[in-house]
């Protein structure tokens, strides 16, 4: 059935639909917190310290530096601390000092 261009979409969908909820069951059993996100959300490419977002990183680049805070970032540790705080991420972060969110990363 995968095989049919027309079902194979809605079938892998329904697939990692029914992941997710046997994830959230066996976290909410053993009292974990599971968190869904948006899944184009920028969490590499955002600073966890001032929510600045640059531009398109390089998956070759695993270190950089915020342009706003000059904040240095491994690139999976900030986007694991992103994604902890994505549902609160409006009220704890705080807005860039100049505003200027067209900047690229630097990479360190």
């Amino acid at each position: 059935m995968i095989k049919n261009r027309k079902l194979s979409r809605a079938i892998s969908d329904l697939g990692w639909r029914q992941f997710r909820t046997l994830l959230d069951g066996i976290a909410e059993k053993y009292g974990r917190d599971f968190r869904v996100i948006d899944r184009w959300e920028a969490t590499s490419q955002t600073c966890s310290c001032c929510g600045f977002k640059g531009g398109k990183l390089d998956l070759s680049i695993r270190q950089w530096e915020c342009l706003s805070c000059g904040s240095k970032h491994d690139r999976d540790t900030n986007a694991a601390i992103n994604i902890l705080v994505a549902p609160w991420a409006c009220l704890l972060r705080r807005s860039c000092a100049n505003g200027d969110e067209k900047r690229t990363w630097r990479q360190v």
